[in-house]
């Protein structure tokens, strides 16, 4: 065999060699694309299956939004007795309130105070009652409400100050004043219902609310 016969034999055979492997290669590569596309297909039905249960979920969270915007609300004993009050009281007391002049004389001035004690003492009780609706129900939560823990007791502390000083005045100027009949409306339906919030659970615990 001389030494180009065998130069071609050899280059045959590595001609086959890299045949054998490029076919090797081909069929690899087409195996682990069938697999790849098996993996992609379970994961494009695992993502259609979750954004299904996401799109109910939506729905669903969609609908009560919906049903609680829209529904009216039952008002609670709470809010009602304030409105009823509120609807007895408020206009009257409003219109006896008065901008002061230079020419009033002092007994007017003292007037127009005493007025204003007995309403601040009014909202001030309106206020803490209606705060107090809005502590969560154990006290062990309260850290999660410190504005309106801070609203019930700055509400309650003014009421309790204000009812100290309306007692220290003048009885027979207080019977007199026009906003008299909404200090005995705070003290009648108001007083034994502001608390702090010591108080208020303490009172929960005892079943007695009010």
């Amino acid at each position: 065999m001389t030494n180009l016969e065998l130069g071609s034999l050899m280059a045959n055979i590595a001609s086959i060699i890299l045949s054998v492997v490029a076919i090797w290669l081909a069929l690899y590569f087409y195996h682990k694309s069938k697999e790849a596309e098996k993996l992609v297909a379970s994961d494009l039905s695992e993502i259609k299956i979750q954004s299904g249960m996401l799109e109910k979920l939506t729905g669903k969270w969609m609908d009560r939004f919906t049903r609680y915007a829209v529904n009216p609300k039952p008002a609670d004993e709470t809010t009602t007795l304030l409105m009823s009050i509120v609807e007895r009281s408020i206009s009257p007391a409003t219109t006896e309130l008065k901008q002061p002049s230079e020419n009033d004389p002092p007994e007017s001035l003292v007037t127009e105070l005493i007025t204003c004690y007995i309403l601040i003492h009014y909202y001030s009780a309106v206020t803490n009652v209606a705060s107090l609706g809005y502590l969560p129900e154990d006290i062990s939560q309260i850290a999660d409400n410190l504005k309106i823990k801070e609203l019930v007791e700055s509400s309650n502390a003014t009421f309790r100050h204000l009812d100290d000083v309306l007692q220290k005045v003048d009885q027979t100027k207080l019977q007199e004043n026009g906003s008299y009949s909404v200090y005995c409306e705070t003290m009648s339906d108001y007083q034994s219902s502001v608390k702090d919030t010591t108080l208020h659970y303490a009172s929960k615990e005892t079943g007695n609310t009010y």
